[in-house]
């Protein structure tokens, strides 16, 4: 059965997803605040809050057809379509936003460090090892976490964001829009985290703070619209985003600033990063297609339906 001729119009499917995925969010997020869970409380209710998207697109397939199980593997969560290059490539886009976010820092004059060294010095990694060697250690760690275990709470937000509103939204938006409409409803999901607890902002719970989500939750959006298309499968998006939130505290650790805003993984740095990783990724795959179909086919706009 394939979600995309599922019964009910696209409103109200949506409306359906938007009540869901946001209602159950912010009240997660407001018992959190409302009773001051310690960090290993607020900790299970972010990763339970991942699961709000995956929970609404159950609901809609309870609603719209008597299939759970075939609904999800329509929307992507199929496995038999990951290959190995997919997974590579959804490690190395992280990595190569990264390891760009550390170069334009020392080029910009920004404090870069090794962030294997105050770790060590904490005791969690060992002190015998050449810092070169923890560097990779931590690096690998990373991945292998992006990979794994944040793969797995990444796919209840993917299945919701890359996937349900990718799909029913790119049939009436188009390639351009959509990842635009999704990454501004996918950062005002996480807008109370941000104004209630300072969550990745804590020197700005207020406006700047969410605003600067809007735009890196945006260019992300494109990035993984695009891996979501190339490989078939949420899955592969899923690792990405997985990816990334695993590099997040190496990330903080390389570039040493006193405000979050200018930094990484979610300041200036990575919003140039980003751009620039999306700006090469259009590029190479353009490049690679233009002779055989359209852009906006390479991109999903015209063939997302049979892969979907």
């Amino acid at each position: 059965m394939s979600v995309l001729v599922l019964k009910g119009s696209l409103t109200g499917k949506l409306v359906t997803y938007v009540a869901f995925t946001f209602g159950l969010a912010y009240l997660i997020d407001l018992i959190a605040y409302y009773i001051k869970f310690n960090v290993l409380l607020f900790q299970i209710s972010a990763s339970v809050r991942m699961y709000t998207p995956f929970a609404a697109v159950v609901i809609i397939a309870l609603i719209h057809t008597s299939s759970v199980r075939d609904t999800l593997r329509a929307y992507g969560l199929r496995f038999r379509d990951l290959r190995v290059k997919h997974v590579i490539t959804a490690l190395l886009i992280p990595l190569g936003m990264y390891s760009l976010g550390v170069l334009y820092a020392a080029s910009l004059g920004y404090i870069v460090v090794n962030p294997a060294i105050p770790l060590a010095i904490s005791g969690a990694l060992p002190t015998t090892l050449h810092p070169t060697i923890l560097f990779i250690i931590l690096i690998l760690k990373s991945l292998l976490a992006g990979a794994t275990i944040n793969t797995v709470f990444a796919i209840g937000e993917e299945i919701g964001w890359r996937s349900f509103m990718q799909v029913e939204l790119g049939k009436y938006l188009g390639t351009a829009l959509t990842p635009l409409a999704v990454g501004i409803a996918w950062e005002l999901w996480h807008a109370p985290l941000i104004l209630l607890f300072g969550y990745n902002y804590p020197h700005h719970r207020n406006l700047n703070g969410v605003l600067t989500f809007v735009l890196l939750c945006t260019i992300w959006s494109y990035i993984l619209y695009i891996i979501r298309y190339w490989c078939g499968s949420v899955i592969a998006a899923s690792i990405a985003h997985g990816t990334i939130n695993g590099l997040a505290s190496v990330s903080a650790l390389t570039v040493i600033v006193k405000d979050e805003l200018l930094g990484m993984p979610i300041g200036f740095l990575s919003i140039l990063a980003s751009l620039t990783i999306l700006a090469i990724m259009l590029t190479l795959h353009y490049k690679a297609y233009k002779s055989r179909v359209s852009i906006d086919e390479v991109l999903g706009g015209g063939d997302a339906e049979k892969r979907t």
